[in-house]
């Protein structure tokens, strides 16, 4: 009788087990964009009483805020035939200062302090060292204007200057390598449907304002300062801003120009 129940025991977790909802690929690195199937019991992602669509979101096992979007695809739900169950495709977007770990998914229906589901652990985060710039803040001296990467803190994705003004430039990142007390940073002409890319620079360099290691991302961070005066015979247009590191030899710049 005994053995029977060991047995009948035995079943029903390995029926637990295939019903589990899980992330494959189940890690990524800091920075990347992964496409990911999530396997699971398809009620759990899909229209119910509460809410049209829940809202997905990778949370950290043991920083609550910290969390990574999913968009929900179960409308799109199919068969994979490697993996050998049922889901939906999403891509994931792991940002570059994300902390590193183990994540739970986290099911919702816009408010995450009401979980609907919680898949524990089926998500890992690994660190990557390369060099990123996190945001830049610039103000024109001349104008008193200002402008910031973070559109909620200024109002402005970009700022608005003139030749002969001046600029200070702040701007924070990680990772990356100087050979002095400097960095090198640079507006590079970004106007590409008047004129070719880069055809007009502005090179100046920045002071270490500030810098510390950060426990969670396992990333060297830093702010740096200073300011650039525009030349009176600047081009006009749009320009990127990008800063030097100089252990890859490679400008790293933002996403959207900073000035025009």
């Amino acid at each position: 009788m005994r053995r029977l129940v060991f047995f009948f025991i035995f079943v029903i977790n390995a029926l637990t087990i295939n019903a589990q909802t899980a992330i494959t690929p189940n890690n990524g690195l800091q920075g990347e964009t992964l496409q990911v199937f999530i396997s699971g019991d398809q009620s759990h992602f899909s229209q119910n009483s509460s809410c049209n669509l829940p809202n997905l979101e990778l949370v950290h096992t043991q920083h609550f805020y910290r969390r990574i979007d999913v968009p929900n695809n179960v409308g799109n739900w199919t068969y994979n035939s490697n993996l050998g169950v049922s889901g939906f495709f999403s891509t994931i977007t792991i940002p570059n200062g994300a902390f590193v770990g183990n994540y739970n998914l986290d099911v919702h229906c816009g408010n995450y302090w009401s979980s609907q589901h919680l898949f524990n652990n089926v998500f890992g985060v690994n660190v990557d060292y390369f060099p990123y710039l996190n945001y830049w803040y610039l103000y024109n001296n001349n104008t008193s204007n200002g402008a910031s990467s973070n559109n909620n803190w200024y109002g402005n994705y970009y700022l608005e200057a003139g030749t002969g003004d001046e600029l200070y430039v702040n701007i924070s990142g990680a990772n990356f390598s100087q050979n002095s007390s400097t960095y090198d940073i640079r507006f590079i002409y970004a106007d590409t449907l008047n004129q070719t890319y880069g055809s007009h620079v502005i090179n100046d360099n920045c002071w270490l304002d500030w810098s510390h290691y950060s426990n969670y991302t396992q990333h060297d961070k830093f702010g740096l300062y200073g300011y650039v005066n525009i030349p009176n015979n600047q081009e006009y247009g749009w320009y990127d801003l990008e800063v030097l590191d100089n252990a890859t030899g490679q400008w790293i710049g933002f996403d959207t120009a900073a000035l025009h």
